[in-house]
């Protein structure tokens, strides 16, 4: 006799049972309630609403979801979508299982007349309430239903999550409390637009003809240590080589200076002192240019 799953209902093969069918038995009551229990289906994860009365899920061991657009075992598919029209608010209830769902109220098909769906279990007191333009995803485990995130332009609350954030107003206040882009961030893009007209808090140009550097201290391919602070500006788009800084070298010219004059009773040309003469200046004094390749970026940095 089969066993199934606690909370799937995915068939469980006993030793020596179905030696010749075993198969046929593991794709219809394992593999195919793998697939709808992840994506649903067509036809499986339709919900119609049209009678506008309470409808109880569940899910029937090692059978796959019906295809009925209000049928019942539709409790294992991963995604549940509306459909047709509501006259009053409606349950859908849950079993107390552990899985996940995503629900669709955002397909055209579905029509909240002002009113709505409200996902819960028999025993949860926390519910998810859905209307037209809303996608809901929520879990579920044997005491509660926890929702997690609902976004739309329905009437449902736009973000609900468990993580000590509650009822908030829409997802951009969502992100912001959830500590993506913080103050202090940096946002790098090629467009001029100010990120403030899409994401949360308010953001000024930062950087502005600089590179960024990483705070710390690194070592470069000749060994050399370097310490960045945080905020620090340093770095030149050009540079002109002071002395000390040029190659130690020499460019002397030697020169003899000579006279003539009678030497032993004759005239002849005789050598004096070995002077050092300088070389004649060459080179305008300009500096050099500094910079490496570069791509031209927008940098902003969140500041509230």
């Amino acid at each position: 006799m089969a066993d199934f799953t606690d909370d799937l209902g995915f068939t469980l093969q006993e030793d020596n049972e179905n030696p010749d069918a075993w198969g046929q038995v593991l794709n219809a009551g394992v593999i195919k309630l793998l697939e709808e229990s992840q994506v649903g289906g067509t036809d499986k994860s339709i919900i119609d609403v049209t009678a506008s009365t309470d409808i109880t899920l569940n899910i029937i061991d090692g059978v796959e979801s019906d295809t009925l657009a209000a049928g019942t075992n539709k409790a294992r598919c991963g995604i549940l979508k509306l459909t047709g029209t509501l006259s009053n608010d409606i349950d859908i209830i849950l079993p107390t299982v552990n899985n996940r769902y995503i629900i669709i109220g955002s397909d055209p098909s579905f029509a909240d007349g002002g009113n709505f769906v409200n996902f819960r279990t028999s025993n949860s007191t926390n519910i998810v309430s859905v209307n037209s333009g809303d996608v809901a995803f929520f879990v579920t485990d044997p005491t509660e239903l926890y929702p997690i995130i609902q976004t739309g332009s329905g009437g449902g609350a736009f973000l609900a999550v468990i993580n000590n954030l509650s009822d908030l107003a829409n997802a951009r206040q969502a992100i912001d409390n959830l500590g993506i882009y913080p103050i202090g961030s940096i946002y790098i893009t090629t467009t001029a637009t100010n990120p403030q007209t899409y994401l949360p808090g308010s953001w000024q140009a930062a950087a502005e003809g600089r590179m960024l550097i990483g705070v710390g201290t690194g070592t470069d391919d000749n060994a050399s240590n370097k310490t960045i602070s945080a905020a620090e500006q340093a770095g030149e788009y050009e540079h002109q080589l002071t002395e000390d800084e040029m190659p130690s070298h020499t460019h002397d010219e030697s020169r003899y200076n000579f006279t003539t004059g009678d030497q032993n009773g004759g005239i002849g040309i005789r050598f004096a002192n070995r002077v050092p003469t300088p070389t004649t200046a060459t080179g305008n004094d300009q500096p050099h240019n500094n910079m490496p390749p570069y791509l031209g970026v927008y940098i902003w940095e969140r500041i509230a």
